[in-house]
């Protein structure tokens, strides 16, 4: 899985450079708004493998916290008043 995550950061990030290169010009024309709407869409699909990826290895900020040591030092929960 860890092999995957690391094969679909790659292709993220060439497939970022393909967008950055884009030059804007390009957008006037049929071919290059199909070019650019299919670089996106690319992009959003590996975004979102990358996301189920790093849940499924619990490597996302949301696997390391613990609902019962989020009480503050003061002893009070954030949704609690004074």
């Amino acid at each position: 899985m860890l092999v995957d995550y690391c094969r679909h950061v790659v292709k993220a990030d060439v497939i970022d450079a393909q967008i950055k290169q884009f030059d804007p010009e390009w957008l006037n024309e049929n071919d290059g708004l199909k070019r650019y709407d299919r670089l996106l869409a690319m992009a959003h699909r590996e975004s979102q493998i990358i996301n189920t990826l790093a849940r499924s290895m619990r490597l996302t900020h949301q696997a390391s916290y613990r609902a019962d040591k989020a009480v503050p030092k003061n002893g009070r929960k954030l949704w609690q008043r004074d």
